[in-house]
């Protein structure tokens, strides 16, 4: 009967050393040793400077923050008791003289402050030259369409009495 490694009585190859059977095994790998308080308490040390450096950055500008809204008054925080009044014109243009003062009373329909006028009477005197112009056109079309009546009645009065020239002048037709 063969021996497993002897089979057939082919020698079997392999990659063992040529050593005696009983050399002793070789001892395991060392396992690493365990990580170093050093190592951990670094890590610790970096989470505290970062701590610490977070909570001064926010205490400097929480601080100056609360200076600020001390010492200075914010749109968003003014509140003003008044009797508020919008006051609004008709028309564009730039202010030419105020004629009331802060805190003086006014009546409805007073007038408070002049407007400068020149771009509006620019406006106006050109609303007018182009309404004259529409006017002017106007009285062409109204002329042309005269025109075009009177000459179309004269044409049909001419063709109207050469029609009846021709039948006055035609021999009278027999019946038959």
């Amino acid at each position: 009967m063969p021996r497993d490694d002897d089979e057939g009585g082919i020698p079997q190859v392999t990659n063992k050393p040529s050593q005696p059977e009983a050399s002793p095994a070789p001892a395991p790998p060392a396992a690493a040793p365990p990580p170093s308080r050093r190592s951990r308490s670094g890590g610790r040390a970096v989470r505290y400077v970062a701590i610490v450096l977070v909570a001064v950055a926010a205490i400097v500008f929480g601080t100056r923050e609360v200076m600020n809204r001390m010492t200075h008054v914010y749109e968003y925080d003014a509140r003003v008791v008044t009797d508020h009044i919008t006051v609004g014109a008709r028309v564009d243009g730039n202010l030419t003289a105020l004629l009331v003062d802060t805190g003086d009373r006014v009546r409805a329909g007073e007038v408070m402050a002049q407007i400068d006028d020149r771009v509006v009477r620019l406006e106006l005197e050109a609303l007018r030259a182009e309404l004259d112009g529409l006017q002017a056109e106007r009285e062409e079309f109204a002329a042309r369409t005269d025109l075009v009546t009177r000459q179309t009645d004269s044409r049909y009065r001419t063709r109207l009495t050469s029609i009846r020239g021709q039948q006055a002048r035609a021999p009278p037709s027999s019946p038959s």
